[in-house]
């Protein structure tokens, strides 16, 4: 549900700089003003999205690393396993539990990756019709105290 709601938001974010992106202009033309910002913000929020999906990937390592340790441990625990021990028994269960579960996880985060990623490569979709080999003046251009 929270990666549903960060997948809207961050579409809402998109939806709300594009509004403001600055209409194609001839390759080579100037950006006035509000073009150069529009741009500017744009890249931004490029840079923002791709922190986000690099934040997101290292998540997804870390789980993968444990989800393969337990597909290693797993089949050694299963062969000294006393089925009739039911603390054994509890043991192992609880990590093929746990196991399943960094799966649902995995998948999820790879689902909600991929959607990250198509939203930033449209992004930079438009901004490379809209900003890429356009000049502009520093100037016009506000820089954001924190991020990209």
């Amino acid at each position: 549900m929270a990666k549903s709601v960060a997948c809207l938001l961050m579409t809402l974010i998109a939806a709300q700089a594009l509004a403001a992106e600055p209409k194609p202009t001839p390759k080579g033309g100037t950006l006035d003003r509000a073009g150069a910002q529009a741009c500017a913000d744009l890249n931004s929020q490029i840079g923002r999205d791709i922190d986000a999906f690099n934040r997101e990937v290292k998540k997804e390592n870390a789980l993968v690393d444990e989800m393969n340790a337990l597909r290693k441990e797993l089949p050694e625990l299963e062969k000294l396993v006393d089925a009739d021990n039911k603390d054994q028994m509890a043991l192992y269960q609880g990590k093929v539990d746990r196991h399943n579960g960094l799966v649902t996880q995995i998948n999820a985060i790879r689902n909600d990756l991929k959607a990250r990623e198509d939203a930033t490569n449209a992004l930079k979709t438009r901004f490379n019709a809209r900003c890429a080999g356009r000049l502009f003046r520093q100037d016009d251009v506000k820089r954001p105290k924190t991020g990209r």
